[in-house]
């Protein structure tokens, strides 16, 4: 049965829009932000906020105000595979120069049914892939305009009733910005390999090289990020996304994520979004288009700050 449960998880992982391994740890490579996935996910050098664990913990130094505190929900590939992204994040300073964050991540992809090994079906009914992902991190501004940033990060990777793994990752970062431009490189998912059956399979190692331009225009701002991915299995992505805000009240928001056709990570797509903050408060919603996988993802985040 064992053998038959691999074989129908892999076929299942193949179906999706991240890489064709069952053992690509999605998790780590989606995002749970709606305000990043509006800007075509170039979110490394983006405003820091509730979810700055996910790119790079260096930034959570140079939040606006005492913290910053959110949780999502997105629905992504829909029309190809209906998995679900359900995320939370936090981001506290401690003092003016060191600040601490926490995030939680889950991500589900479509149900199976379980087969024995001739083929029948199996008392055991259905089995719903899935990860689980917490992480904690710290900054510490070493100027004004300089911070650096350390994530440690556990992940639960389960394919089938006894098919899973755990993997322990860390993330390291430095995040430049003075006089509205931003300037980031992170490296992201170092750590152990997961181990499934006999084989064993290495975490999304990467660098996101990032930066922004963010002008102030009396009541009107607007913000520009661009982000490249380098993969260390040699695959890369990019993204750009812009944002206009009003009063920091209101947000239209867009972006276009590129994936490079010959080695499928996340496909390309377009993005867009609008935000709206009262009070502290703030609800944000994205819409992906352009991509036949990705089309009628959406996702959702309501955070809060002061």
């Amino acid at each position: 049965m064992k053998k038959s449960i691999i074989i129908l998880s892999g076929l299942l992982a193949s179906l999706t829009a991240v890489t064709a391994q069952a053992q690509s740890f999605p998790s780590l490579l989606i995002g749970s932000d709606a305000a990043g996935f509006s800007r075509g996910s170039a979110t490394v050098a983006a405003r820091p906020g509730a979810y700055s664990i996910e790119n790079n913990a260096a930034g959570m130094s140079f939040i606006e105000g005492r913290m910053n505190a959110g949780v999502s929900f997105g629905l992504w590939q829909p029309s190809y595979g209906n998995d679900k992204v359900i995320g939370a994040g936090a981001s506290v300073k401690a003092t003016d120069k060191l600040a601490f964050g926490a995030m939680f991540k889950y991500f589900a992809q479509p149900s199976y049914d379980i087969t024995t090994d001739s083929g029948t079906a199996s008392r055991d009914g259905q089995f719903t892939p899935k990860e689980f992902n917490v992480a904690v991190g710290s900054s510490f501004a070493v100027t004004n305009y300089l911070a650096v940033g350390l994530t440690a990060r556990m992940l639960h990777s389960s394919l089938a009733n006894d098919v899973s793994a755990n993997v322990f990752g860390a993330d390291l970062g430095i995040y430049f910005r003075m006089n509205g431009i931003s300037a980031v490189i992170s490296l992201n998912n170092l750590g152990t390999r997961a181990k499934f059956g006999d084989n064993s399979y290495a975490q999304p190692m990467m660098a996101k090289l990032g930066a922004g331009y963010s002008p102030v225009f009396g009541k009107h701002s607007v913000s520009v990020t661009a982000e490249a991915d380098i993969l260390f299995s040699g695959a890369v992505m990019a993204g750009v996304g812009a944002e206009y805000s009003f009063r920091d009240m209101i947000f239209v928001r867009g972006g276009y994520h590129y994936g490079n056709p010959h080695k499928p990570i996340i496909p390309s797509y377009a993005s867009a979004g609008l935000g709206v903050k009262f009070f502290g408060v703030s609800l944000d919603a994205a819409y992906i288009f352009g991509s036949e996988i990705l089309r009628n993802s959406l996702g959702l985040s309501l955070g809060y700050e002061f």
